[in-house]
């Protein structure tokens, strides 16, 4: 068989279209506690974390599911108060977007990605306060919970030239 021909049987087995596709976690946990961040814009998670990995992954034949598990203390000053919620997922679709877009992706293609490759999943915890390692556990038995095959701690300072 040729390279093409095993790399399409491969693909059918692991790939976005098979029945049982790759599912990866990234567990990060985040606080705003000791920093000077004054919107969720501000967040390294975006601009360090987020940003690198969006650039890492070649959107247009990735065949992968990854899901972002972000956990925060409840009440945070930052990720847990009015529409802070809301404002992460705005942040997520659009950095993502425009990500995408570098990768000349057209607009369809790109809603395909989010609805079916690229999800972002935010869990609170009001016991958990001052101790990340236990945010980490509870955001990786979520995943669990969820199916995902592979489980990532990532900090979210950290930069990733490819996964």
């Amino acid at each position: 068989k040729t390279i093409k021909q095993r790399r399409e049987e491969v693909l059918k087995i692991i790939g976005i279209d098979s029945p049982n596709p790759v599912r990866i976690c990234l567990g990060i946990p985040i606080t705003s506690k000791g920093t000077k961040m004054d919107e969720i814009a501000d967040s390294p998670f975006w601009s360090n974390l987020f940003d690198s990995f969006m650039k890492s992954i070649d959107w247009r034949s990735n065949r992968y599911i990854f899901r972002f598990y972000l956990g925060f203390d409840r009440a945070d000053t930052l990720y847990d108060t009015g529409d802070a919620w809301t404002d992460m997922r705005k942040e997520f679709q659009l950095r993502a977007t425009y990500r995408m877009k570098e990768q000349l992706m057209d607009d369809e293609a790109i809603k395909q990605v989010l609805e079916k490759q690229l999800t972002l999943r935010l869990m609170h915890f009001d016991h958990l306060e001052g101790a990340p390692s236990q945010v980490v556990s509870q955001l990786m038995l979520k995943a669990l919970d969820d199916n995902f095959d592979y489980f990532y701690q990532v900090d979210s300072h950290c930069t990733h030239s490819s996964l």
